[in-house]
């Protein structure tokens, strides 16, 4: 391979030729490989064939919008890894949050910040070569260690604080350290991408030491919850608890707390605006299996179910296995297939099981996660 054929690509796709003429001179002299279209159309044909490392989008463009590009990059398997920069002159909330709803990672405004598109060119590019070289390795190794995973996460902090150091610098506009932050907040996102595989990883090879204790359930859920108040807020969800009066659980406090931030951000991130979340807890029958102790275990069943498009059938275990996903309906953004099948591997651990209910029972939409935990001793 060449080093040319080795240069990050860049799709620059603006109905604007001087735009596009501006951004190739920003970064065609820091060694990227820039292809300009002038139309979402012809983007799409192309996409596959180029394999971009990132895609500059603009919002307002004639026939097919920035919007609908964007939604449907992310909604292909073979694209929806791609990160995506929103460049538009817009300044309305509601403009950049559809662009967000519809998969775009960062946003520049128009006239243009060229430090800022250096820094998202040079962030995007290599989050998107570290996720490519950590699926090829693990696609291609079933033993993989999480030293790897431990390497990519050490590189992926550096570049988010000095993403920082950059917060602190002063802008006469203000407005190049907000995307900035944006910019931050997706490498977090990353990290945390990264920690779930690192879990997986130590899971699948048993290596994880369950440090068990008494649990009170209900303030866990609560912790759990409070971590996705804002995205609630913005959606207009409201979180119905049903329980009965005091719930303890006998497990690892941690690895439940994680289970329980997955499953539930999983229902407010696919729930339909202006519904409700449902989480119910059921007081199970003891178990057949007898404890050391020469005692019973008894089980709890948990509920989790949302108002949202329904998942086929022949998905309800495929969703749990790492890196699968469900063909995404138009209103799904999908993840990276971690974060269920950790719950997966994290609720087996306690002896319990997981399953899927999609559509929700006497309706034709919805889903619901089930899944069963030791009861308090």
């Amino acid at each position: 391979m060449s080093d040319a054929d080795n240069l990050p690509r860049i799709m620059v796709v603006d109905d604007d030729p001087t735009s596009g003429m501006i951004i190739d001179g920003y970064l065609r002299p820091h060694n990227y490989d820039i292809h300009f279209f002038d139309n979402g159309e012809k983007a799409l044909k192309a996409v596959n064939e180029i394999g971009p490392d990132l895609i500059i989008l603009d919002i307002m463009m004639p026939h097919m919008s920035g919007f609908e590009v964007c939604e449907i990059l992310k909604n292909e398997e073979a694209t929806q890894d791609i990160p995506v920069l929103i460049i538009t002159a817009l300044s309305d909330p509601k403009a950049h949050l559809r662009a967000i709803e519809s998969g775009g990672q960062g946003f520049i405004v128009k006239p243009f910040n060229e430090n800022l598109i250096l820094a998202y060119a040079k962030t995007f590019v290599r989050m998107k070569r570290m996720y490519d070289a950590l699926k090829q390795r693990l696609a291609s190794d079933k033993d993989f260690t999480s030293m790897t995973i431990h390497d990519l996460n050490n590189l992926n902090l550096a570049i988010s604080a000095n993403l920082e150091l950059a917060l602190l610098e002063d802008d006469e506009s203000g407005g190049a350290s907000k995307y900035v932050s944006d910019a931050l907040s997706v490498l977090k996102g990353a990290n945390e991408m990264l920690k779930k595989l690192q879990a997986v990883d130590h899971l699948e090879a048993k290596e994880k030491k369950l440090n068990h204790t008494q649990i009170n359930f209900i303030d866990l859920t609560n912790k759990a919850v409070g971590l996705h108040e804002a995205e609630m807020k913005l959606k207009d969800l409201r979180f119905d608890l049903r329980k009965p009066d005091l719930i303890k659980v006998y497990g690892d406090k941690g690895m439940l707390l994680r289970v329980l931030e997955n499953v539930i951000g999983n229902a407010v991130k696919f729930a339909r605006p202006a519904t409700r979340i449902d989480f119910e807890i059921i007081n199970g029958k003891k178990g057949t299996e007898e404890r050391e102790d020469g005692g019973r275990t008894k089980w709890l069943e948990v509920i989790v179910s949302n108002q949202c498009d329904p998942i086929p059938e022949e998905y309800h275990k495929l969703i749990f296995e790492k890196f699968k996903q469900v063909p995404s309906a138009k209103r799904r953004k999908p993840g990276k297939g971690l974060g269920l099948a950790f719950c997966r591997l994290a609720v087996e651990s306690h002896g319990g099981r997981i399953w899927l209910e999609s559509p929700l029972t006497g309706k034709n939409s919805g889903v619901a996660v089930h899944f069963t935990l030791p009861a308090s001793r």
